[in-house]
């Protein structure tokens, strides 16, 4: 059984779960290159077209995949509809194959960001959670880094970095 699913694992992601618990970083590259994306959207979203995404986007397509809730969550976050943006990331997961946890940690992530610098506390909650699925997760450890220097200090801000100095991810040196 444990072969057979390190073998789907692999030809999905194109790593194996032993090779992800080796190397981290490289698990979370195969990841994110798996992450489904439409190129048009992507392009609307980045030139502040945000209300063209979800007028193409109706509740009900975006809350059958992972693709179409992840983009209404996106484009709901830059419209900032906070709370419709992390129920579209919630409802992401129902189309979540629950073999690995990239998809989860990623979701947690991006509901972090939709409440950073607005909730903080509600961020920094979703960052702990992506970080508690997916440890190796070092931008949402920076991230939580950043607002545990402002609530709690430095040395507490050191203390949650101290895991991804280790790894070889540019983000926390800077």
């Amino acid at each position: 059984y444990k072969a057979r699913v390190s073998n789907a694992v692999a030809a999905e992601f194109g790593i194996t779960p032993a090779e992800a618990l080796a190397d981290p970083g490289a698990a979370l590259g195969a990841a994110a290159d798996r992450i489904p994306t439409d190129k048009d959207g992507a392009i609307d979203l980045a030139t502040g077209a945000a209300q063209a995404v979800l007028a193409d986007l109706r509740p009900s397509e975006a809350s059958m995949d992972f693709e179409g809730a992840t983009q209404r969550g996106t484009a709901l976050a830059a419209l900032g509809r906070r709370e419709e943006a992390e129920q579209a990331y919630r409802a992401a997961l129902a189309d979540w194959d629950g073999l690995t946890p990239f998809a989860p940690a990623w979701v947690e992530f991006r509901i972090g960001e939709v409440w950073n610098g607005v909730d903080d506390r509600r961020a920094r909650h979703h960052f702990e959670r992506a970080l508690a699925i997916l440890p190796a997760y070092v931008t949402a450890r920076v991230h939580l880094a950043e607002l545990v220097a402002v609530q709690d200090g430095p040395e507490a801000a050191l203390e949650v970095l101290e895991p991804a100095l280790e790894s070889d991810d540019p983000e926390p040196a800077a």
